[in-house]
């Protein structure tokens, strides 16, 4: 397997609140230049809602996404996402895919 220059071989992400089944890993998307790494889990049950909310359990299997970028070769949890309109069993993150980028001109 080859491994990405841009990720070192001796880190991983580590979400700020996972817990036992909350399946952190089930989805991964790189961004092209291989600094951003969105990591979902589908079952994570959060009650709260979009970006950076609260943490506190209520709401089982709604699911999250976490955004990670590299900082002095080790992935850097950026964002916590929730759904806006967060419910049980919604399993947000349960596909994701990363966008290219794209400059202006």
């Amino acid at each position: 397997m080859a491994r990405h220059s841009a990720c070192p071989s001796d880190t991983s992400p580590k979400a700020s609140n996972t817990g036992d089944g909350d399946e952190f890993g089930f989805a991964l998307a790189l961004s092209t230049d291989g600094t951003t790494l969105a990591v979902s889990a589908p079952w994570e049950s959060s009650k709260s809602a979009g970006i950076n909310g609260d943490r506190s359990d209520g709401a089982a299997y709604s699911g999250a996404v976490y955004v990670f970028t590299q900082q002095d070769g080790a992935w850097a949890q950026q964002a916590y996402i929730k759904a806006s309109n967060t419910e049980q069993f919604d399993t947000f993150g349960y596909a994701i895919q990363a966008c290219p980028c794209r400059e202006k001109t």
